[in-house]
């Protein structure tokens, strides 16, 4: 049933103080218990961009480059990021920002990853389409030399043996 009568009044600069803080456009509109569109409409035509190429404030991506630094630094992936460090910011954000800053965070998914005696320490490369003949660095764990494997040959339940000491999993 619609809400008959006269509209409620919303301020308008309470608005645009919550977006200056960081807020989220959702959290806001839920802050003031309005619609999230209505709050995107308010902001659009106060000069405020909120899509998705540069929408967000620069509370939000300075918290998206935290989040790339984390990934980065400790690798994993995007969600599981966010949740480890608790920062309210869209994963749209984490990427573009990511995307700015000439970073592809899927290809550090796998830092610190060990499978046997191999331990992925960097991102890897890409090679074509396949993601399974992707080279993939690693480190031996017992002698410490550092080599490429593919992507296959990692998942395999026995990867294949270091060149230089001949460890096996």
């Amino acid at each position: 049933m619609r809400n008959v009568g006269r509209p409620q009044r919303i301020d308008t600069d309470r608005i645009f103080k919550l977006r200056e803080n960081g807020l989220t456009t959702t959290a806001i509109a839920n802050e003031i218990g309005c619609t999230q569109g209505y709050v995107s409409r308010v902001l659009t035509s106060g000069g405020v961009n909120t899509g998705k190429d540069g929408g967000a404030n620069s509370a939000a991506r300075n918290n998206a480059n935290t989040v790339v630094d984390h990934i980065i630094n400790n690798g994993g992936k995007l969600r599981e990021a966010l949740q480890q460090l608790g920062l309210d910011v869209a994963a749209c954000t984490v990427r573009s920002v990511a995307k700015d800053r000439g970073i592809d965070l899927v290809l550090y998914r796998h830092i610190g990853l060990e499978k046997g005696h191999w331990r992925v320490n960097r991102p890897y490369e890409r090679r074509g389409t396949s993601g399974a003949a992707s080279l993939v660095p690693v480190q031996c764990q017992q002698c410490k030399h550092e080599g490429s494997i593919t992507w296959q040959q990692l998942s395999n339940r026995r990867a294949p043996a270091c060149e230089n000491c001949g460890a096996h999993c």
